[in-house]
């Protein structure tokens, strides 16, 4: 059997058994308090609450208004928490496929490759798993990466909704965001980068419009925006997420961040990947979660190295 016939058969067994370790932890690993708390928040919204005027919170309020009616349903406490993660499990599943989709020119393994190295990348297989807003949102931001590599007004447009949904989910989402959109002013036209910003400043502000309408704007602003802007939290960025992250997964990150030097081939992604490490540096509470927006870009990065 030839060397490729071999690579494909390892990244066969690597996809499946990242599938299978999924399935697993799933069921049997213990669950984070963030994940209680958005369970929390998602089932009082279930109820009839709005986020930050009738309960305190600081993450994003799309992702407890789309969990919401699915973890209502069962009535035992720990299948609304496993509905909840097999949610999640959606958005991981749309992340691998957004990695491994066919590039341009690019190898057929490089795609591959690049799943089955994020879906390993330690921080992404944990922190993917739990039950939070950083998981669709790093779908949607790394699902604008894409469709801004896509000729035309409508994919420009289409990305600045996505980005805008993507802030609605985590405000983490503003760092890989404002990376993707000044590296796509090196390819598209600076009209076509703002038009992309201002469909996400559309979408902004529509949500705005529905808090107003319903009495939360002030609310809205002083725990969404005020209090997330000076979180009281550590600065753990190199203690508590990045020093681990290279401890436990050395070579991709060495080989991805080698690759950047390729970026002219894919600027979004590297504007997405460079900006996305340095709001560690601002972001007053860094913690692995944050590696969602890092890692999708950084396996790319690395599978493209790897083949060359």
């Amino acid at each position: 059997m030839s060397l490729r016939r071999w690579a494909w058969c390892g990244l066969a067994v690597g996809a499946l058994a990242a599938a299978g370790l999924r399935g697993g932890l799933t069921l049997h690993r213990y669950f984070d308090t963030d994940e209680l708390v958005h369970m929390h928040a998602s089932l009082l919204v279930a109820h009839g609450n709005l986020p930050f005027r009738d309960f305190f919170e600081h993450h994003g309020p799309l992702f407890w208004a789309a969990l919401a009616p699915i973890v209502d349903v069962p009535h035992d406490p720990v299948n609304k928490a496993l509905a909840g993660r097999a949610v999640v499990t959606l958005f991981w599943l749309g992340l691998l496929l957004l990695v491994a989709r066919p590039r341009q020119g690019a190898d057929a393994l490089e795609g591959p490759l690049a799943a089955v190295w994020l879906a390993a990348f330690t921080a992404f297989a944990q922190k993917s798993l739990e039950i939070r807003p950083d998981v669709p949102g790093a779908f949607l931001i790394v699902a604008a990466a894409f469709v801004l590599t896509r000729p035309g007004r409508a994919s420009g447009l289409l990305a600045g909704v996505l980005i805008g949904l993507a802030l609605w989910c985590t405000p983490k989402a503003i760092f890989p965001a404002a990376g993707m959109l000044l590296a796509a002013a090196w390819r598209r036209s600076a009209k076509s980068v703002g038009e992309t910003a201002l469909a996400a400043a559309a979408v902004a502000g529509l949500g705005i419009a529905y808090f107003a309408a319903r009495g939360g704007l002030g609310k809205l602003w002083s725990y969404y925006f005020l209090y997330n802007a000076g979180y009281p939290g550590a600065r753990v960025s190199w203690s508590a997420t990045l020093g681990p992250s290279w401890m436990s997964d050395p070579l991709i990150w060495a080989v991805g961040l080698w690759g950047l030097r390729r970026w002219r081939e894919r600027p979004e992604e590297a504007g997405a990947l460079v900006v996305a490490l340095a709001g560690r540096a601002v972001t007053p509470s860094a913690y692995s979660q944050h590696l969602l927006f890092v890692a999708p870009f950084l396996a790319g990065f690395a599978a493209r190295e790897a083949l060359l």
